[in-house]
Parts: structure tokens; C-alpha cells; sequence
């Protein structure tokens, strides 16, 4: 349902000539093959994506598309790939400030160096990303890095703590 009117948005945005509002409906697009696991789909238009915000600049769109990238790079396993995306965007999201977005590229690198087994870096940074979320109250991301948490603990054998992360 949300795929075929984001589809319907990309008719009228191309229309209008609206670059912006093709660069966020791709991404939107993206977002949407994601979730239904399409990653080469989701791929193709978080690409499309950064190719219209190139002509109108948006580091929302920027950063929020290679994030859509790092995180399909690390389900295929791409997991040295994800982590340069990710690395490279936090200078632009500290400069944006939006703590939701950098709350996710910090879970993000947590959950990516956790695949490559290096667990000190992967705790650090759910952490850092952890504690973003909790001072702004995103909920969502919270959530996100106690499952991560869990996951790190119940891998480094500290069930008791994986329980208490899972808990929450």
C-alpha cells in the first residue's frame, strides 16, 4: 500500500520537476523494499536517491540513504563496506544535529562491528548511540540498541546482562 503511493508521488514529483521530492521518494521507496527484504531493489533506489539530492543537496537525504546502503552492505555480509558509509557520515550528522539520525549511525557501526566480532568497538558504539536516544527520547532507537545489547552480551557469554538488556 505505502510502496504503490510513494510510486504514485515519484509520477507527480517527476512531473513538477521536483528533485527533492524524488530524492525522498526513493528513499521512502528504499525503505519500504527493505522492510519487505528486497535489498537489490532497495539498493538500486536508495542510489536514485543520492543522485537527485545531488542536485539539491539535502544531507538528510545524504545521510539517511547511506545509512539505508551501510545496512543492506552489512545483511549481504559487506560488512567492511557498511562500516566506511557509516564512519564517513558522522562528521555530516554532527554537523546536522539531528540526534536521531546519529543515535542510528552509532547503533548502526555497533551492530556492524559486532558481525566482524569486535565486540569493544560494537559495545562503544551502541553505547554512544544508546545514550543519544535515552537523552532525546527516541524510543525507537532505545529499542533497537538493547536488542543490539542483548545480542553483544549473550555473544561475549554474559547472559545475566543480555536478560537485563532484553528486558527492557
Amino acid at each position: 500500500m505505502a510502496l504503490s503511493r510513494f510510486e504514485e508521488a515519484l509520477l507527480e514529483e517527476k512531473v513538477l520537476g521536483n528533485n527533492l521530492g524524488l530524492a525522498i521518494n526513493h528513499q521512502d521507496i528504499a525503505e519500504s523494499l527493505e522492510a519487505q527484504g528486497k535489498l537489490k531493489e532497495s539498493l538500486n533506489n536508495y542510489f536514485t536517491a543520492l543522485a537527485f539530492n545531488k542536485k539539491v543537496g539535502s544531507n538528510s537525504i545524504h545521510i539517511k540513504s547511506n545509512l539505508g546502503i551501510a545496512h543492506i552492505y552489512v545483511h549481504q555480509g559487506k560488512y567492511e563496506e557498511g562500516l566506511q558509509i557509516l564512519e564517513s557520515l558522522i562528521p555530516t550528522t554532527e554537523a546536522l544535529g539531528n540526534m536521531e539520525l546519529m543515535s542510528e549511525v552509532y547503533i548502526n557501526l555497533g551492530w556492524s562491528f559486532m558481525q566482524l566480532l569486535q565486540y569493544e568497538k560494537a559495545k562503544e558504539n551502541l553505547i554512544k548511540g544508546f545514550e543519544i536516544a535515552q537523552n532525546y527520547n527516541l524510543d525507537t532507537e532505545m529499542e533497537e540498541a538493547y536488542m543490539f545489547l542483548s545480542e553483544l552480551s549473550e555473544n561475549g557469554g554474559d547472559y545475566k546482562a543480555s536478560m537485563e538488556y532484553y528486558k527492557k
